[in-house]
């Protein structure tokens, strides 16, 4: 059973997926890096080659490709990927989604650093960029509130994490 972790860009997905990974000798994967694998270019490259709308159908693609019903996996989603070609639909039906619900100005403040290799925050700055994530995070909070479980990440350990991730790994082992 895989366990998708959703969010907006820079709330942890990635963090999270490797540290119960390794902590849990568990496969994990970030779609994005599988992405990047998968096209041979980084995903600022292919964004400004063939654009979002391709992207997002390679996203759904590999993301369909890496689902392996039979395991427990941990699969970082990107930050739109649950917004795209029913993948939350599709999360939903094969597996555990938690959404890494994470502050305005928490965001800002992890990005701010990667605006100019993160393809959606090109030409960014310290005053555009928390207007940009209250924006998008508006389009996009339906979509993550249909995750399973919401985590509130600005009120969480990796200690509270772990009892999750046990909780949810218990039934499977048993």
């Amino acid at each position: 059973m895989p366990i998708f972790l959703l969010g907006f860009m820079g709330s942890g997905k990635s963090y999270w997926a490797k540290y119960a990974g390794k902590k849990y000798r568990l496969p994990w994967v970030d779609l994005d890096q599988a992405i990047e694998e998968r096209l041979g270019h980084t995903l600022p490259h292919y964004f400004q080659t063939y654009g979002e709308a391709s992207f997002r159908e390679v996203e759904a693609r590999v993301l369909r490709e890496l689902v392996d019903d039979r395991v427990v996996q941990l699969i970082a989603c990107g930050g739109g990927t649950p917004c795209f070609y029913d993948n939350m639909d599709f999360m939903n039906a094969t597996g555990f989604t938690v959404y890494l619900k994470t502050p305005v100005d928490v965001l800002a403040k992890r990005l701010l650093p990667e605006i100019n290799t993160r393809p959606l925050l090109q030409g960014m700055d310290a005053t555009s960029l928390p207007a940009f994530i209250e924006r998008k995070l508006q389009e996009r909070e339906p979509v993550y509130q249909q995750a399973r479980l919401i985590w509130r990440t600005e009120q969480s350990t990796a200690g509270d994490f772990d009892r999750f991730l046990q909780s949810l790994l218990q039934p499977i082992s048993s």
